[in-house]
């Protein structure tokens, strides 16, 4: 469960061809597809969630749109002719990475970079770099350093970790999950850079500059400082550790220099595991919190159930009430089904069942039947229930519309039948 760094060797580089990425990658990052999937396809499951979606993608629209009219006007490009060396410089790199496009670069100063000695960013579907002057500055005389910040943002680009973003932001949103895949980009940009350093011992000087800054890294002992995420082999550190979206600074630097590593302690398997176990609940509370939508989308996905009875009714009922009728049907199986998923039984008695309901809708009125004014029919045996509606004509049973649950078991036809229900 932890992806504290083991030590690994200088992976070579070739023009052209990354280095692989960090081991975790890959199977964090399906993780991260399939929660998002699960919680956007719960969102749209209803009108209220599409909503939700919709609002919640239109902040984030507005927001990178205002972030990016304030970068473009506001930062300095790199180009031939502005900045030329810097701008030579990310040239090269990307080359070496085996990009094909030159992704657009901008020098901002520090408050406009956000405090990130380099980034890589979205710009309304075009893709660019943002730099941190200071930082810039401050690598004036340590061009490896310099390099190592241009490559590790170029290769967050040439991975794909901005590819899908939009898809992926519900899985990325969750405790442990999202950060631990965060850490694991990280990783790989990192193995990216060090690969390209033409001297990977000053390279390394990036990372000890992004935790002292650039007046002190020289002075820094850097086995001393990596030997510190020892510190983080605690229960809570280790949580706390897992929660970041950034890995320690000294795991980075044990990464990727073996002979930082040998003197770092090494994970108590017991408290490993111990931390795995409140991690795994940390990561089942926000995904409890979608449970109650997933039960609705199993409903709908059982609405061929939903049976109309009417085809052959005297009087017609009109579209929308209908429709009405369907889904507080729908509505109350959902509430049926999140029953029996949380209490092991479905609800015995349509008491139980429209308690259940309000819990899940604490702030809507309970469905009434529109034909008659009263609760939906209701009843239930170990494995089946039925839900119905009494039509335009209470007496006449033809008119009914009814809904029974899926995966009806063999032994369906002692299932008692509502009275004045038409034999199937």
């Amino acid at each position: 469960m932890t992806d504290t760094p083991a030590p690994v060797s200088r992976p070579e580089a070739a023009p052209g061809l990354p280095v692989e990425p960090w081991p975790s990658e890959g199977w964090l990052k399906a993780l991260v597809l399939v929660a998002s999937v699960l919680v956007w396809g719960a969102l749209i499951a209803s009108v209220v969630g599409i909503l939700i979606a919709g609002v919640v993608l239109l902040v984030l629209f507005c927001v990178q749109l205002a972030a990016s009219a304030y970068l473009r006007a506001s930062a300095v490009r790199l180009g031939p002719h502005q900045l030329p060396e810097l701008h030579a410089r990310v040239s090269e790199l990307a080359r070496r990475l085996g990009m094909t496009d030159v992704p657009a670069a901008y020098l901002a100063c520090g408050s406009s970079a956000r405090g990130v000695l380099a980034r890589a960013t979205q710009l309304l579907g075009s893709r660019a770099l943002v730099l941190d002057a200071d930082v810039i500055e401050a690598c004036a005389d340590d061009t490896d350093a310099r390099d190592f910040i241009l490559a590790h943002a170029l290769a967050g680009l040439r991975a794909g970790h901005l590819d899908w973003s939009w898809l992926l932001l519900p899985g990325r949103l969750l405790p442990a999950l999202g950060s631990g895949y965060a850490r694991a980009c990280t990783y790989t940009c990192d193995r990216h850079a060090y690969a390209l350093a033409r001297d990977p011992e000053r390279a390394l000087g990036a990372l000890v500059l992004l935790a002292v800054g650039p007046h002190r890294a020289r002075d820094v002992h850097r086995a001393s400082f990596a030997a510190q995420q020892s510190e983080l082999e605690s229960l809570w550190m280790k949580i706390g550790h897992w929660l970041c979206a950034r890995p320690p600074i000294a795991h980075r630097l044990a990464a990727l220099d073996p002979s930082l590593a040998r003197g770092a302690a090494r994970p108590h398997g017991a408290l490993a595991f111990a931390a795995a176990v409140v991690l795994l609940l940390m990561i089942g509370v926000p995904l409890a919190g979608v449970t109650t939508i997933l039960t609705r989308v199993s409903a709908r996905v059982a609405e061929r159930s939903l049976q109309a009875s009417a085809s052959g009714a005297a009087t017609p009922i009109p579209e929308a009430t209908r429709r009405r009728v369907e889904d507080s049907l729908l509505s109350l199986a959902a509430a049926a089904e999140a029953h029996r998923t949380t209490e092991g039984t479905l609800p015995q008695s349509d008491d139980i069942l429209y308690q259940t309901w309000q819990r899940l809708h604490p702030a809507e009125t309970e469905p009434i039947d529109p034909f008659d004014g009263q609760r939906y029919g209701y009843t239930a045996s170990e494995d089946r229930y039925i839900l119905w509606s009494s039509g335009p004509d209470i007496e006449d049973e033809a008119d009914d519309i009814m809904y029974e649950s899926p995966e009806v078991p063999s032994e369906a036809s002692s299932l008692p039948l509502p009275e004045g229900t038409p034999p199937e």
